[in-house]
């Protein structure tokens, strides 16, 4: 007895440690973080307007996701007066205890007296790996728990833990705890991820009923379920009202990246993906099915494997539905793999030696979850490169001042937009809260609900409108601004010059997001010329002897034409050519590559440009540089008030 307390307790205590001091990232910060987190921290920023609905990008248009880890997290950056990546930075250190604590709990609920297969299911869930180290098996492409409890904390891993609660709370015998309990962490699921939260309903009522047999009546297990689904409603009608109500109002746009690869899970993935653990879960299923009377355990384990086929099915017919995928299933599933894999270890180590027993544990434990550990931290700590968003870089002495300045204006006047570059528009939201016109869809900011039926411009209408608002100098500045009710212009200056003209070639290829498929991703619009959208960014790429022209500028006060082009030349000559009325400009002499900034004095546009190929390139941007009298005397991003400048 003693022997086996030891050994739970030292379970117990190295899944916490693992947890706290390897699945912190080794205390990680950055004050740079992309992906998902690009999206919810725009809409953080929004709530610290006093919105606590959170909107954007666009002004008007309501956040799809949850809101409670945004408007948290949002909360504790203003109440601190820190960033919002500091702020999940730090509690991401220690949010990762969460997950191996309500896997105590759950353990608890299953093995009241059974403290090896308490502690070796803790212990399995927190430290189990895939067996191959690719990328698209680890971290946030896992489907083992422990892959997902990485710094930094995502509104997933936040549900993942609550949907283990869920399970907990769904075994308790008070019915407090079972019934009001269980429907207040269905709310709380509700608010943080609705996709996972439908399968956390799900899991509720395995839960209920696998314990039915040892609580009576069936009549009584239904009133139970539906007093916790109207607390669940109750404490999460707030924020779930108005999300249904767009929805019955506006179509939905929650459909994935069409060039994501998803996961479809066979055989050799299946060991690849789950390692040892889903060996032993194999094991545990086939002990399971040879036994006629199932304990809890491995009862609550088959019925919610059970239970989520249909949706396996599903997912694997339909593929990504814009609700939920089949990568994300299988996470879920992990749960109930991982009792069952807890089931078979137990009655394994009850044959083995106190040798065996220890060699055990190096392999399951130690050995071979160590390639994709040592992997998913050499991951997650050079995910982001700081600066760099979708190989633009951004100059963070330069901007960071700004986008304060606008967080602050969102912090004390409420809603705040502003008008500025696409190429700027997305960080600009993202770092301030302030809405823009228009922007660039990368995968993980969705716009959720239709922007003309939320907010009166539909996407490519805005992408247009901002291209013609950059093609007429302060007057389509200011005209752009007062359709769209901005409050402040951001613009670049160079070289005692402000760039008042301003296209990036790729926009005028873009498509509606309803429209965004795979058959949309890359075309040839023109020959020679190729429009990539590669999720991050788009771009537009011409062949070598390839042109392509512009729709005219008319302004007769621009001096300098700046063109922003990326090349990977490898001979001698030039690489490129600018022809703007009848002037034509040749750059480049010898070997070069990556991204060049060229410049050209002119006098006036009146006009098409034309860009010739010498040596394929990706084109991304070009700017006209006018004398306005607003310049600030130094390079850099400055920031205007409309009514400033539109008086």
């Amino acid at each position: 007895m003693r022997q086996e307390r030891l050994s739970y307790v030292s379970m117990i205590t190295l899944s916490f440690a693992v947890a706290l001091f390897f699945q912190s990232g080794g205390f990680q910060i950055s004050e740079w973080m992309l992906g998902d987190l690009a999206y919810h921290r725009g809409v953080a920023y929004t709530m610290q307007g006093g919105d606590v609905q959170g909107v954007g990008p666009y002004a008007g248009l309501l956040s799809y996701f949850g809101g409670l880890y945004p408007l948290a997290l949002g909360g504790t950056a203003a109440f601190f007066d820190i960033s919002f990546d500091r702020a999940i930075s730090i509690i991401s250190w220690i949010a990762p205890l969460a997950l191996p604590a309500a896997l105590w709990l759950l353990g608890h609920r299953l093995w009241p007296v059974n403290r090896t297969a308490k502690g070796l299911f803790v212990l399995l869930a927190t430290t189990a790996a895939p067996f191959s180290a690719d990328k698209g098996m680890i971290w946030v492409s896992s489907v083992l728990p422990s892959g997902h409890n990485y710094w930094p904390l995502y509104p997933r891993d936040v549900a993942l833990v609550l949907l283990v609660l869920i399970a907990s709370a769904s075994l308790n015998q008070r019915w407090q705890v079972r019934v009001l309990g269980s429907g207040f962490l269905l709310g709380l699921c509700i608010m943080t991820q609705a996709q996972i939260a439908l399968f956390a309903v799900v899991v509720y009522l395995v839960g209920v009923f696998a314990c039915r047999r040892e609580r009576g009546k069936l009549s009584q297990a239904v009133g139970q379920v539906g007093i916790a689904g109207f607390v669940a409603l109750l404490t999460s009608g707030w924020w779930w009202w108005p999300r249904l109500f767009a929805a019955l109002n506006s179509d939905l746009l929650l459909a994935s990246y069409p060039g994501a690869a998803l996961l479809e899970m066979d055989i050799p993935t299946y060991i690849q993906s789950y390692g040892v653990a889903g060996l032993l879960g194999a094991v545990g299923v086939v002990m399971a099915l040879r036994k006629r009377d199932f304990d809890l355990p491995v009862r609550l384990a088959v019925f919610w494997i059970a239970s989520f086929l249909p949706f396996l099915l599903f997912a694997r017919i339909v593929g990504d539905a814009g609700v939920f995928t089949e990568r994300r299933l299988w996470l879920l599933l992990s749960i109930p793999l991982l009792i069952l894999a807890t089931h078979a270890s137990v009655a394994l180590l009850h044959k083995l030696s106190r040798v065996g027993s220890v060699a055990f544990f190096a392999l399951v434990v130690v050995l071979a979850p160590l390639p994709a550990s040592l992997q998913t931290r050499e991951l997650v700590a050079n995910a982001w490169v700081q600066g760099v968003w979708a190989g633009q870089e951004f100059a963070l002495s330069e901007l960071t001042p700004v986008w304060k300045t606008l967080n602050e204006h969102v912090r004390t006047q409420g809603g705040t937009t502003v008008l500025t570059y696409d190429s700027l528009a997305l960080a600009t939201w993202s770092y301030s809260g302030a809405t823009v016109v228009s922007l660039w869809l990368p995968g993980p900011v969705k716009l959720g609900f239709d922007p003309e039926q939320q907010t009166g411009f539909g996407y490519i209408e805005r992408v247009t409108s901002l291209n013609a608002a950059f093609s007429g100098g302060v007057k389509g500045l200011c005209d752009g601004a007062d359709r769209f009710s901005a409050d402040f212009l951001l613009l670049e200056e160079l070289d005692g010059l402000t760039a008042l003209y301003d296209i990036a070639p790729a926009t005028l290829f873009r498509v509606e997001p309803t429209k965004r498929d795979l058959a949309s991703l890359t075309r040839w619009p023109e020959t020679g010329i190729q429009y990539r959208d590669i999720n991050g960014r788009d771009l537009l790429r011409l062949a070598r002897g390839a042109s392509f022209t512009l729709p005219a500028w008319k302004g007769p006060d621009i001096q300098s034409l700046v063109i922003y082009a990326h090349v990977n030349k490898r001979r001698g000559g030039p690489f490129i050519a600018v022809t703007v009325g009848d002037d034509r400009t040749e750059f480049g002499t010898g070997k070069t590559n990556g991204m060049k900034v060229l410049t050209i004095d002119v006098q006036g546009i009146d006009g098409p440009i034309t860009i010739e190929a010498i040596d394929p390139l990706e084109l991304k941007r070009l700017s006209g540089l006018v004398s306005t009298g607003f310049e600030t005397g130094s390079d850099g991003p400055h920031l205007l008030s409309v009514t400033d400048v539109c008086s």
